[in-house]
């Protein structure tokens, strides 16, 4: 498989549902992977007033954290999907992924976007999330609970090649017993967009 990005580093991302969170989470347990974060917010999703953005290729938001004394902060991520040797994943153009604009007070970030001609379209509430790694395996994942889709993880992989991000990939459906029809290349708002008729 071709090295399709000239060896500057990028970012996967990689959803995948969980129908049992109690069973993953023994699956995480037996593995004996560390619990390094957990999280909660509400993430604000914006479109441009005229005109329409594909979220499948480009997104804009507030995340607004329920952790107290944490910032609001706008982010913009930019994604291509990719297809090589009948393997489908999101790669993210901007290094960081997710690529911080603006941190402040929510109200601020609202009227930042509304001045740049956005519109808030919808939002998601991820309600509670956990990330785990654990080194010996070398793997780093998340679970979170959503109000629109349950219970739902991801994989967040950095590399420089194709074949690199596969095998992180293998890695983690492998030991966390993961089948192909639970995982999804489609950012959550698409997701979102699919289940609202969007």
């Amino acid at each position: 498989m071709a090295d399709s990005t000239n060896n500057k580093p990028f970012e996967v991302e990689v959803r995948f549902s969980i129908s049992d969170i109690n069973a993953f989470k023994q699956i995480v347990a037996d593995l004996g992977c560390e619990l390094i974060k957990e999280y909660s917010f509400i993430d604000y999703y914006y479109k441009p007033v005229l005109g329409n953005w594909d979220s499948l290729e480009k997104t804009i938001r507030i995340r607004d954290w329920r952790q107290a004394n944490k910032p609001a902060v706008i982010y913009i991520t930019k994604q291509e999907i990719k297809t090589e040797a009948n393997f489908t994943f999101k790669k993210s153009m901007y290094l960081e992924g997710k690529t911080p604009l603006f941190s402040g007070d929510s109200d601020q970030c609202r009227e930042i976007l509304e001045d740049l001609g956005f519109k808030q379209v919808y939002s998601i509430d991820k309600k509670q999330g956990y990330v785990w790694e654990n080194s010996a395996h070398d793997l780093e994942f998340c679970a979170e609970e959503t109000d629109a889709f349950g219970w739902t993880g991801e994989m967040e992989i950095e590399g420089t090649n194709s074949e690199y991000i596969k095998d992180r990939i293998e890695r983690h459906k492998k030991y966390l017993q993961l089948q192909d029809s639970q995982l999804s290349y489609k950012p959550m708002a698409v997701l979102l967009e699919e289940k609202l008729g969007r």
